[in-house]
């Protein structure tokens, strides 16, 4: 992360993060609303299709953030080991500590995979 400070695109970017993450959490991947996370975020839907193509973009973006996340929380509990063995077990400890903690997020990863 920098130290940059956020301009007026980069807040509006988040409050639209923000709102379709409790849309998402609240009705689910395929329920929410582009009116609803508009609305939380206190935009019109225009506003998000101008910085993101529609739901499944502000989908695309939470999962990449997630998955950010997650690499970063696996990364800082390899790092701390010093045997391999000790790496592998920490990382697997690591990514099932992460989503116990983060359901949702979990449910976002899976998402992906509920048409196979």
């Amino acid at each position: 992360m920098t130290d940059r400070p956020q301009t007026v695109p980069d807040v509006k970017r988040r409050a639209l993060l923000d709102a379709a993450m409790a849309e998402f959490e609240k009705s689910g991947l395929d329920g929410a609303s582009m009116r609803a996370i508009a609305a939380t975020a206190g935009v019109t839907t225009g506003a998000i299709y101008s910085m993101f193509g529609g739901k499944s973009a502000l989908y695309a973006a939470l999962l990449f953030e997630s998955l950010d996340r997650l690499e970063a929380h696996v990364r800082a509990a390899v790092t701390a080991q010093q045997e391999p063995l000790a790496a592998v077990d920490a990382s697997v400890m690591a990514f099932f500590e992460y989503y116990n903690a983060r359901l949702f997020e979990a449910q976002l990863g899976l998402h992906s995979f509920s048409g196979f």
